[in-house]
């Protein structure tokens, strides 16, 4: 989902030319989603989100890729506004998964390098800058939910007169 028309232009002739670059049946027409091929990537989500079952076991999961380099060249600092962008992105992802009866977490540990591969691309005018994946919920038996503060009483704000 391009950000603009130049970038997705940019994105098209950087990435593999035997992708599909097809529009998914039912995709509502305000968002430019494209299908880059149809097969079952579940060894590939398993293999760069280093091996984690979340990516390969669940409804989907995507790569957030940014324009990375013509813009940090431009203005370093950007390179923080970037990661708030994509931390938004995944916050809005959180939230519409919840709301669908899922879940969803983000992936900050992945093997980038493999990706750009597998996409084709090269250089550093495209980075991926994060990963997210929406499922149904798991329990981990591993982790405990305990209240936040237990044995501490909490009061009543008393009101105050007019």
């Amino acid at each position: 989902m391009p950000r603009h028309p130049a970038a997705a232009q940019a994105l098209r002739e950087q990435l593999r030319g035997d992708f599909e670059w097809e529009t998914p049946d039912g995709t509502p027409a305000h968002l430019p989603f494209v299908r880059l091929l149809r097969t079952d990537c579940r060894i590939i989500a398993r293999t760069m989100n280093l091996p984690s079952g979340n990516a390969s076991d669940s409804c989907f999961a995507l790569s957030m890729l940014c324009e990375f380099e013509p813009i940090v060249r431009a203005d370093a600092w950007r390179y923080r506004q970037l990661h708030w962008e994509a931390g938004l992105l995944g916050h809005a992802l959180y939230l519409e998964a919840e709301a669908e009866g899922l879940r969803g977490t983000g992936i900050g540990c992945y093997f980038d390098d493999a990706l750009h591969e597998i996409l084709g691309i090269n250089g550093t005018q495209f980075q991926a800058l994060y990963h997210f994946t929406v499922g149904r919920a798991l329990t981990d038996d591993r982790i405990s939910t305990l209240p936040a503060y237990p044995g501490r009483r909490m009061e009543t704000p008393k009101e105050t007169p007019p």
